[in-house]
């Protein structure tokens, strides 16, 4: 069952696991650094209490987001969808289609698995909750949408795969594409309502949010720890194709007092731990953390910041899957996106030059004397990777090869009276091959 935590924090009760899919493009905008450059597909959940901020975030990292997915729509019990605050917000889509990111918002159950119990036993209410989302991305231009409905009842298993199923395949329909959470797990046997096989066939791309490992109402401990987070991987590629599997990312903490934790921003763990001179203690694989005292009150804190997300990156990479999306934008630390943008950074290969080559001679003139001994063709040629031979042609005939420098080949001239074109091309290492030709007349 699903842990019920503060919503400042927690978008997902209980770690989940996404179902998405990204387009990456990179078109031109107002800003300097445009152009997406990463190997990996790089996405942020933007909550709508705090909008601005998340969007401010995507705005100074453009280079690294290819996706947005904002909090803007509540399922109701017959089906409907609630605008939540801020929803449909015309500067984050205009935004989003100016910069050629994809947006695909939100829709959640408010971790209510009744609400969706009853809608998908229904068959009558269940089409009419498709037809819903189906209209309101088509209506609103949505490249999709994300499907985060929680505490599924195990009973509602065959309810909830049908449900996911008939959405994609209506989606679909339509150009459009769905994503869907489902919690986390390192066993099959665990969440049975959400089956990563059915599932993942019925979807575009899936995402794991791999964090909460200690939770608000736990005790203190690692949000996120590299040992339990490659586990949660291990598992998911023998149910889901790595291609379609994205990692949730956690970049909050706990304040817990006992067991009761309340959620912090990055900023806010660095302001607490400044204000009563906490000693951070920095911890790679499982988060900083560190205890301080105010009013005989004893606080754990622990979070991530961007040495702890680093570790998660290797991950990524290490599964080969196919990217990552972050909880939340705004608040986390800043230094997360050069890490990113060092960890995906795309292996851009630098083409080799072609060698430079001079046919030396014959040169350019009117006319020549036919030698009867035959006469030779010489070239220089230059390689920063190494000149591997040159080729001598008589016009369009292959009169010689040579090896090593200098270059030449002796050739017999068979028809006088005429213009004839001598080329000299030189090869490298690379492949890479470049010509010299000069047209003379015997």
């Amino acid at each position: 069952m699903f842990k019920t935590i503060n919503p400042l924090i927690k978008r997902f009760v209980g770690i989940a696991l996404c179902f998405v899919l990204l387009t990456i493009s990179s078109p031109a905008s107002a800003f300097a650094s445009t152009t997406f450059n990463l190997n990996r597909s790089v996405s942020g959940w933007i909550p709508y209490w705090d909008q601005a901020q998340a969007l401010s975030v995507v705005q100074n990292n453009l280079d690294t987001f290819n996706e947005m997915t904002p909090f803007w729509y509540d399922v109701t019990s017959t089906g409907t969808l609630t605008a939540l605050t801020n929803s449909e917000n015309s500067t984050l889509i205009s935004f989003a289609q100016t910069n050629g990111r994809t947006l695909t918002p939100l829709i959640s159950n408010e971790y209510n698995g009744t609400t969706v119990s009853t809608i998908i036993n229904s068959p009558a209410v269940v089409q009419s909750h498709i037809t819903n989302i189906v209209n309101k991305v088509v209506s609103m231009g949505y490249s999709g949408i994300e499907i985060d409905y929680e505490n599924i009842s195990s009973t509602d298993h065959s309810a909830f795969t049908s449900f996911v199923q008939n959405l994609g395949t209506q989606l679909h329909a339509n150009g459009k594409t769905l994503m869907l959470c489902v919690p986390a797990k390192t066993i099959s046997t665990s969440y049975t309502a959400y089956d990563y096989v059915a599932l993942g066939q019925a979807v575009d791309k899936m995402r794991i949010m791999a964090y909460d490992y200690s939770w608000s109402g736990s005790i203190a401990g690692s949000i996120a720890p590299y040992s339990w987070v490659n586990n949660v991987l291990l598992y998911a590629i023998t149910a889901i194709p790595p291609s379609k599997i994205e990692l949730g990312v956690p970049d909050y903490g706990y304040d817990w007092v006992g067991t009761s934790g309340k959620g912090v921003t990055y900023s806010q763990a660095i302001n607490t731990a400044n204000t009563y001179g906490a000693q951070i203690t920095d911890d790679a694989q499982n988060g900083p953390h560190y205890s301080y005292t105010v009013n005989g009150i004893s606080h754990t804190v622990w979070f991530e910041d961007s040495t702890s997300v680093n570790t998660l990156l290797d991950l990524v990479n290490k599964y080969n899957i196919n990217g990552i999306s972050i909880w939340r934008l705004g608040g986390e630390d800043s230094n997360i996106y050069p890490a990113i943008r060092t960890k995906f950074a795309l292996a851009v290969t630098t083409p080799s030059p072609a060698p430079v080559v001079d046919l030396t001679s014959p040169t350019v003139s009117l006319s020549y004397t036919i030698d009867k001994k035959g006469s030779t063709m010489k070239a220089s040629a230059q390689d920063n990777v190494g000149v591997t031979k040159v080729q001598f042609y008589y016009d369009s005939k292959l009169v010689g090869t040579d090896t090593s420098s200098p270059y030449s080949v002796y050739y017999q001239v068979k028809k006088t009276n005429q213009t004839h074109t001598m080329s000299a091309i030189a090869y490298d290492a690379a492949g890479n091959s470049s010509t010299s030709q000069v047209s003379v007349r015997y």
